[in-house]
This record gives C-alpha cells, sequence and structure tokens, in this order.
C-alpha cells in the first residue's frame, strides 16, 4: 500500500443518499416535497393553513411577536477568527460594515428570515456589489469607498412563489423553482450557480431545523395544527351560538296532515325532515319544524317565528377553548404568553416558562447564525479573495441577563466545596457572563496615575524595560516581530505598556503616539510603542 499522502482517498465519493428523492426519506413528486402524512398539511396548502394560523390565532400571533422581538433586539456581533491577529480584526470590521450596507437594514432581513417560524424555512437571493461610495451608480452606491464587494441585498422570495425544488444525482438540493408575479413563468433560482439565461445567481436557505434532506424544513406550527382547528370551529360555534341565544332560534310550523298523514307524498317529506333533524346543529342552520296549531276556523297554515333559548348550555365551551389555547402554545413552549389569564401561577412558574420561550427561540438564533457563517460570509470572503482561513463569525448575544444571585451562589458552593478554585481564568469567565469590564493588569492607583499623566499630556519618563529571553528561536523571533509590525490594536499595546487601551487612544489622539486608523481601530507600529515608553513622547 502507497504511503503517498496524495493518494485518493478511499471514500472520497459518497456510495448512499440522502434519500431526497423518496428513498426512504423524504418523498419528492415532480420537484415537490411530500414529507408530511396529513393530506392537508402538503404543498402549498401547508403554507395557506400555517400563515392562517399565524395571522388568526392570538396566541400564536403573540408567541411569533415575542420571538421575533427577541431576536431582531439581539446584540449583533460579529467575531474575528481565533487567533487571527489584526488581520482578522480587519476583516471583522470589513465583514461587519457590509451587513449595515445593505439596500434593505438588517432588522428588515432579519424580519423576514423569521417568517420560517411559521413557514419551516424562508429562501433568500443574495445580491452583491462594487462599493465606490454613496455619489456612484446605483449597483455601486456604498457608505464606504474601498472598492470592495459587499452585499447590495439578501431578498426574501415568498414561500408561497416557490413551486418546486431541485436535487442532484446525489440526492442534494441545488435549487428552487420559483412562479410568482409579475413573471409569468417559472424562474430557476440555484443555491451557487446560474440561472436558466446564464446569469449567475447565489441563495441562500434558512431553515427551523434540518431533518431528512427536507429543503422545507418544519413549520413550528404543525404540532399547534389539530388544537388550532378545533379552535377555530369552537370558536365559530361559540359566535353563532351567542347569536342565535340573542335572536332565537327559528322555528317552522307545518300543517299538521303532512306529520300525520301516510301517503307516499307525505311520507318523503316527513322522511326529509327526519334526515334534516339527525344532521341538525348548533350552528347558522339550527331550526325546528314542527306542526302549526289551528286557528278560529279551525284551518291550518304555514307560520314562521322564534323560539327563545332555555338558558346556559350544556357545554362549557369557555373551558375547551381554553385547554385548546393552552395547548397552541405548548406547542411552542410558549405558554408564559398565557400567564395572566387566569387567577392562579406565581413569579416562579412565570419565570420558568419565560425561560423555555427564549430558549426556543435561541435555537432558532443559532440556526440562523450558523447559516449565516456557512454560506453567506465565505461567499463575500471568495468574492474579496480573502483567505477562509480567517473568516470571522457572526453571533448573536445572550437573550436573558444572568441572575448575579444565582450565579453567585453557585460559585460559592463550587469553590467552597473545592470543585474549583478562583483565579484569573474564572474572574474573565465570571466577568464576560455578567457583563462588566475586566480588571486591568496593572494596580488601580498605578492605572489611575498614569492614565492622568497621558491625558493631561504631561506624562513622566518611565524606566525602559528589559528585553528577556522568551525561549524562541530565530524563525521564531523573526514571524513574532513580521506580525507586530503589522500594527498592534490599542488593546495589544495597552497590555505591552502596562496601561488601559483608553490611554492610548488618549495618546494617539494627542499625537504622543503615531497612529492610523483601520475600520474601527487604532493601530500602532511597535517601534513608536517603544520610543513611547522610553520617553520620546511626542506633542
Amino acid at each position: 500500500m502507497s504511503s503517498d499522502k496524495e493518494d485518493k482517498p478511499s471514500n472520497i465519493e459518497p456510495v448512499g443518499a440522502t434519500g431526497s428523492q423518496g428513498y426512504g426519506r423524504t418523498s419528492v413528486r415532480r420537484g415537490q416535497v411530500w414529507e408530511e402524512f396529513h393530506p392537508h398539511l402538503r404543498g402549498k396548502n401547508a403554507l395557506r393553513i400555517f400563515r392562517e394560523m399565524d395571522d388568526n390565532s392570538p396566541v400564536l400571533g403573540a408567541a411569533h411577536l415575542i420571538m421575533e422581538s427577541y431576536i431582531t433586539q439581539a446584540p449583533w456581533k460579529v467575531n474575528e477568527a481565533k487567533d487571527s491577529g489584526p488581520e482578522g480584526e480587519l476583516y471583522r470590521d470589513k465583514i461587519e460594515s457590509m451587513f449595515d450596507d445593505m439596500h434593505t437594514t438588517r432588522i428588515g432581513w432579519l424580519s423576514d428570515v423569521i417568517s420560517m417560524i411559521w413557514a419551516g424555512h424562508s429562501y433568500f437571493e443574495t445580491t452583491y456589489k462594487l462599493r465606490r461610495g454613496p455619489a456612484a451608480p446605483e449597483w455601486m452606491r456604498s457608505k464606504h469607498n474601498d472598492g470592495l464587494y459587499g452585499l447590495a441585498d439578501i431578498e426574501i422570495r415568498a414561500q408561497e412563489t416557490i413551486d418546486s425544488w431541485k436535487w442532484d444525482t446525489g440526492g442534494r438540493v441545488v435549487g428552487a423553482y420559483q412562479m410568482a408575479p409579475p413573471m409569468g413563468r417559472l424562474a430557476y433560482l440555484p443555491l451557487d450557480g446560474t440561472s436558466e439565461d446564464g446569469a449567475p445567481v447565489q441563495c441562500v436557505n434558512f431553515r427551523t431545523r434540518n431533518a431528512r434532506g427536507n429543503p422545507e424544513g418544519r413549520s413550528l406550527y404543525r404540532n399547534a395544527y389539530l388544537p388550532y382547528w378545533r379552535w377555530k370551529r369552537i370558536e365559530d360555534f361559540e359566535g353563532i351560538g351567542i347569536e342565535r341565544d340573542m335572536a332565537g332560534v327559528l322555528v317552522q310550523r307545518v300543517p299538521p296532515h303532512l306529520l300525520s298523514s301516510g301517503t307516499a307524498a307525505d311520507n318523503a317529506a316527513v322522511e326529509r325532515l327526519r334526515k334534516f333533524g339527525e344532521r341538525a346543529r348548533r350552528n347558522e342552520y339550527e331550526s325546528l319544524v314542527v306542526a302549526s296549531s289551528e286557528d278560529r276556523d279551525g284551518k291550518t297554515g304555514y307560520d314562521t317565528g322564534l323560539m327563545q333559548s332555555g338558558g346556559r348550555r350544556p357545554i362549557d365551551q369557555d373551558t375547551v377553548i381554553k385547554r385548546l389555547e393552552s395547548r397552541m402554545a405548548l406547542a411552542l413552549c410558549a405558554e408564559g404568553v398565557l400567564l395572566g389569564s387566569a387567577d392562579t401561577g406565581s413569579w416562579a412558574l412565570a419565570d420558568s416558562k419565560t425561560h423555555t420561550l427564549a430558549m426556543v427561540t435561541s435555537s432558532v438564533m443559532r440556526s440562523i447564525e450558523g447559516t449565516i457563517n456557512a454560506v453567506i460570509i465565505p461567499r463575500i470572503m471568495d468574492a474579496n479573495c480573502w483567505p477562509i482561513e480567517v473568516a470571522p463569525a457572526v453571533s448573536f448575544g445572550d437573550l436573558e441577563n444572568e441572575d448575579m444571585v444565582k450565579l453567585g451562589g453557585a460559585l460559592s458552593g463550587l469553590i467552597s466545596s473545592g470543585a474549583t478554585s478562583a483565579g484569573p481564568e474564572l474572574d474573565r469567565w465570571v466577568r464576560d457572563r455578567i457583563g462588566i469590564p475586566h480588571e486591568s493588569d496593572v494596580s488601580p492607583g498605578e492605572l489611575q496615575e498614569r492614565s492622568q499623566e497621558v491625558l493631561a499630556g504631561e506624562a513622566a519618563t518611565p524606566e525602559p524595560q528589559e528585553l528577556v529571553d522568551d525561549g524562541m528561536d530565530e524563525p521564531q523571533e523573526a514571524a513574532a516581530e513580521a506580525a507586530i509590525e503589522r500594527g498592534l490594536s490599542a488593546e495589544e499595546a495597552a497590555k505591552i505598556a502596562g496601561v488601559s487601551p483608553s490611554v492610548i487612544n488618549a495618546a494617539i489622539r494627542r499625537g504622543q503616539i503615531p497612529g492610523a486608523k483601520v475600520g474601527r481601530s487604532n493601530r500602532v507600529m511597535s517601534t513608536d510603542l517603544r520610543e513611547y515608553m522610553r520617553g520620546g513622547r511626542r506633542g
């Protein structure tokens, strides 16, 4: 067996398939997914029903609104790649500026992404622009004039307009066909390729969950369908019942012979009435047919009148409606939206219910950021010929603030039991967790003294620092020096000088340290920082 690493691996070509063509997993007919076993929840009919549930149910609508508010208001951050240094920070700043430079606002397109809550998925087409400043033509117009390829827009392609999907021979989805006005024809929208007209197209598909290779995901409302369907019918019956109780029940009186005669015609009429009675329901068709009474001349005829209701209905529909609403909320773990609708409950229960909904929303957020980091950001890096190894990543912040009382109690118990010990790493973790600044490496008194000196422009000359042998050989030292000479961030320079980053930034503003603005952060050369530390301040 050859030991050459360039030999082709034995498992480079797949043997099985994802099953997206109906091979035991996702069933597909003419490009349309038929995964759902319920006949009413297949194809576009499912989208119509789920959209109706989203628009008509107060419980589901409230849960959707809460989840959308959570996601659109959550802290949004673009993080540089780990151990990428100043280069990674530069790419981070550029990527972040591109999401803020689209025609659609970030909150706007995130709201469209969140439509996958009821639809199961949301399909978008991405377009790009050459950033040539605010005065450039529309296809190059940007807040920035750096000549980079940035995002022009990430536009949704409405779920109801997606007609079918296209799979490759391995069972992977490669695109979608859209039928939307005013086109009047099917348009092919590949995930990454060319349209049928030869134009380059890139799309991205967000899904609530990636199960069984289904490009349509799974609506979060799926488990709420049956309680919604029953709730809808009972709500209709309740409204009709209230109307009938207020106006009365229609009573139709017919001649007695129609009910007592034995003729075939009369018997057929009675049979029709009997069947009508068997099908009678408390709805808009509710009525009674009885024999009319004789008048003073002994004659009978037809008469129409109203019979008042006898009182309360035998079924307490209010209890049934509340139970069905509770089940709809339970399907989304959103029972917190019902708190306060009854006289029972506690603050502890409310905290638990809202935390559960926040956890579900957080999982949706992780799905969104995973798709952005796996698809959109690598495409931007590739368009600008940037190395993928230093690609930044988008992340949402925590939805809920840390309970410092609970965290303090847990840490106290762990430390007292010897399970962990207090130290710098734990200190940094706690500060990040509760969102307070990190402690400086220098004492508070020394930091305050140095900060005042620099801000006043009268800083005293510190003693030059002696170079120490760090154990690196010459190639390592050369590589480290080359990395430093690309420029130090204010945070890195502050760590070397033993001061806070605000002191370095203030010194740069006063011209005491030569610096340059790169993205949103200041950069200084290590030689200028050494001159500053040795007393060669400018200004």
